[in-house]
Order: C-alpha cells, then sequence, then structure tokens
C-alpha cells in the first residue's frame, strides 16, 4: 500500500471513530441565566356603548333626528348617519388599531344591501381619528356610522328591507 492510501485509510478510520462515538462526543459547553425581566400583553376592547342616535343626513348639515328607524322609508339618495358613544380601552406600546361598522353585521334584502355604502367616522373631542393607539386609551369616542343609498337604484330595491339591529362597530389592531 502506497503512502496515499495508508493516509486514506487512516483519515477513514478516525473519522469512522469519531462518527461511531457520537453518542459520547461532547464539546464544552455553559449556560448563564439571564436577568430579563417579564413581558406582558396589551389590550384592546370597545366597552360600554350606548344607545345611539340616527339621523337623516340627506339634505346636509346635521340632519333630521329619525326617532323611530324602523318606520322611515329610504329612497334612492338618502344618507342616515347612526352616532353612538364608547368607551376604548387601548393598551400596547405600539398598538395602532381601526374602529370601523362591519357591513356584514347589516342583514335583508340583496339588491338593497348592493345599493348600500357604510362608511365609519371616529371622532375623540370632536377631532377625527382615523387611528386609535394607546394615547386613547380610556376615552369615550363617537362613531358616526354613515349608510349612503346609491341615487342610481333601480326599481328592484322598492319594499325592500334591511336589519339594522345586529350592526356592530369592529375594533381592529391594525397590521404593521
Amino acid at each position: 500500500m502506497n503512502k496515499t492510501a495508508k493516509g486514506a485509510a487512516a483519515l477513514a478510520a478516525a473519522a469512522a471513530l469519531l462518527l461511531g462515538g457520537a453518542g459520547t462526543y461532547a464539546l464544552w459547553n455553559d449556560t448563564e441565566s439571564l436577568d430579563g425581566g417579564a413581558v406582558a400583553s396589551g389590550e384592546l376592547k370597545i366597552t360600554g356603548a350606548t344607545a345611539g342616535v340616527w339621523r337623516d343626513v340627506s339634505a346636509g348639515g346635521a340632519g333630521t333626528v329619525i326617532t323611530d328607524i324602523a318606520g322611515f322609508l329610504v329612497v334612492p339618495g338618502d344618507t342616515l348617519t347612526y352616532t353612538v358613544g364608547a368607551t376604548v380601552l387601548a393598551k400596547g406600546d405600539n398598538l395602532s388599531a381601526t374602529l370601523t361598522a362591519d357591513p356584514t353585521s347589516v342583514t335583508g334584502d340583496a339588491e338593497l344591501l348592493a345599493d348600500m355604502a357604510i362608511t365609519t367616522a371616529v371622532r375623540v373631542g370632536g377631532a377625527l381619528v382615523p387611528t386609535i393607539t394607546e394615547a386613547n386609551d380610556g376615552q369615550t369616542v363617537q362613531t358616526v356610522v354613515t349608510l349612503a343609498f346609491d341615487e342610481a337604484s333601480t326599481n328592484v330595491t322598492q319594499l325592500q328591507d334591511l336589519d339594522l339591529a345586529d350592526l356592530e362597530l369592529v375594533l381592529q389592531q391594525s397590521p404593521r
């Protein structure tokens, strides 16, 4: 056997010994506990929603109060608002959230639903607040939900109904 073959055989034998003894082969190691402290999660919640006020704002301005929404008959081009107050609990150093009306919480006839758009505006102390943050924690927010009925609605939307009894506000953390 030549020197190259003997060297290769010795190397193979050494590798086999190391691999064969893998269960007992160990490197020195150590661990050290760090006093990193603790972390806690925040909170995002809406509470204490008051009874809201419906208004017909079709003509603009503050509009007319609607005392019985179930008795109000909408026509194409109408715009209604529902203003409700609630307290926001928003705790989190990097918290950012939106407060919107859930359009899927309104049920009823498909054609009238299709011709209605829902938008939401949130105000604190009269100022528009597009995003809820920790600065709003404990504040009462006024949420104005606007229902706008398409002016170009066709006759198929006549004599149709919407159920607004389960209209929901959704406070949702915004993705980063």
